[in-house]
């Protein structure tokens, strides 16, 4: 008996997924196959930032508002006693109480306003968080000037766990204000919570330790020189705690990489010589090329005549 072998498929595809299909159903009832076109993955960072960042903008103008209110109003206030009939409202305790019910009434505007866009602003931000993307660091910076108790808390860890994920191509992600408030954060450094036994002190005493470094690790990646005197008075100051050396330790592994980006900022066009260097190469890079000398005109090629 012979045994016959079964016909096999060439450049068979079994392995292959298949690919996605869509069904039409068209008036006759004829039923068609169309493929599926190609979805792309949906970012919803875009559409995050661009609901968090005119909360963010409000809060910024309200409390340059705020700010200038007080010194206002009350300037204006003791210029219109001033200059009233025989000052009479500088003995009036009418005048001194309207103020004060104006400046009240002022605070409490202020708090509903900021619980209101706080009710609006803690879900966004955890949603940005919970991204876990390194190109929330700017947004998150900005967030973290809100001082909204717990969520600058989750704020800050999140920060400590994006900054050492930075690369030099993500210097675009903070812009200049946001750098100088993180470099105000390496000047104001916390006091040492060693002698107070409350768990809540230790662990705020702690994550700003940690926050700290990881700035020192961001500004080693995407820092300018506008952060340089701050990292070099950290390398060199005395570290007396265990925490102290941390910071330390990370402005000086963060010095020579900004020392190096600020020597480029201040001469892009120069050339720098790599940190081994011996000093003992000649100093000259690129050497100028030399005049060619001019040939005389007695001495240069001609076509030779055509003879008889």
């Amino acid at each position: 008996m012979k045994q016959r072998s079964l016909p096999t498929k060439e450049n068979s595809t079994f392995a292959d997924p298949p690919s996605p299909v869509l069904v039409e159903i068209g008036r006759d009832h004829a039923i068609s196959l169309v493929p599926r076109p190609p979805t792309t993955p949906h970012d919803p960072f875009p559409a995050l930032e661009a609901s968090l960042r005119p909360l963010i903008n409000q809060n910024r103008n309200r409390s340059v508002r705020a700010a200038w209110f007080v010194p206002v109003f009350y300037g204006l206030s003791f210029l219109a006693a001033l200059l009233s009939p025989d000052q009479m409202l500088l003995t009036s305790p009418l005048f001194y109480l309207s103020t004060v019910l104006i400046f009240i009434v002022f605070l409490i505007y202020l708090l509903c306003a900021d619980t209101r866009m706080c009710r609006k602003f803690r879900p966004l931000c955890r949603e940005v968080i919970k991204l876990d993307d390194v190109r929330t660091v700017g947004l998150l910076v900005d967030a973290l000037k809100m001082n909204y108790g717990n969520i600058q808390r989750t704020v800050t860890d999140a920060l400590i766990e994006l900054f050492p994920r930075l690369q030099p191509d993500h210097a675009e992600l903070l812009n200049a204000e946001q750098r100088a408030f993180l470099s105000s954060k390496l000047i104001n450094l916390p006091k040492n919570a060693a002698k107070d036994r409350r768990a809540s002190q230790q662990a705020a005493y702690s994550r700003s330790i940690s926050f700290r470094v990881a700035i020192l690790q961001a500004f080693a990646q995407v820092g300018d020189s506008s952060a340089l005197p701050i990292v070099e008075k950290l390398a060199r100051e005395e570290a007396k705690t265990v925490d102290q050396r941390r910071i330390q330790e990370a402005a000086q592994e963060c010095l020579p990489a900004l020392r190096l980006r600020a020597q480029k900022e201040r001469d892009p066009h120069t050339l720098l010589r790599a940190t081994g260097s011996t000093g003992t190469e000649t100093a000259t890079l690129l050497r100028a090329a030399t005049a060619a000398q001019e040939t005389p005109p007695e001495q240069l090629l001609r076509p030779g005549s055509s003879g008889p």
